[in-house]
């Protein structure tokens, strides 16, 4: 599987792709401060065209499947982060990769050379009561065309 998704303490989703681009930093403190906006975070997925740009699949592009569950377990929790104050804390680089033009995987075939780096991102979180917790999740993002999209989390 390309994308390898947690969930415990995230929801979201949507299917618009935000067009700015931003730098991996940027894109985790958009992520981690919107986290009570489930479709303000899914924007910061590829879109289904970007998906199918970047990859090549006998039967169901492997991108899209993965971010459907995701979106799908997101929406099963979009309440969860409603009315909490989230700040990023740290994003932590632990491995970059490239996958270059026509190498196979899972069949799947890349149509052009993608950066996809992987972070670990701390996160401040304040509920309601104002009860402070930090929690830390691994997360992939991919560089297309100079912006970079999230497709794990």
């Amino acid at each position: 599987m390309l994308i390898v998704f947690f969930l415990g303490w995230l929801a979201c989703s949507g299917s618009q792709t935000a067009s700015i681009e931003r730098t991996p930093e940027e894109l985790a403190k958009l992520f981690i401060e919107n986290l009570g906006d489930i479709e303000k975070v899914k924007s910061l997925f590829p879109s289904a065209d970007v998906a199918n740009a970047i990859l090549t699949c006998e039967g169901e592009n492997q991108i899209i499947h993965d971010k459907t569950k995701i979106f799908q377990k997101l929406d099963a929790n979009a309440n969860q982060f409603k009315g909490m104050e989230t700040s990023l804390q740290e994003i932590k680089l632990t491995e970059t990769k490239d996958f270059t033009k026509g190498f196979a995987r899972k069949n799947c075939s890349f149509n052009e050379t993608i950066e996809s780096r992987k972070y670990v991102l701390t996160a401040k979180l304040v509920d309601q009561n104002g009860e402070t917790t930090q929690k830390s999740r691994r997360v992939i993002m991919i560089k297309w065309k100079a912006k970079w999209y999230f497709i794990s989390i």
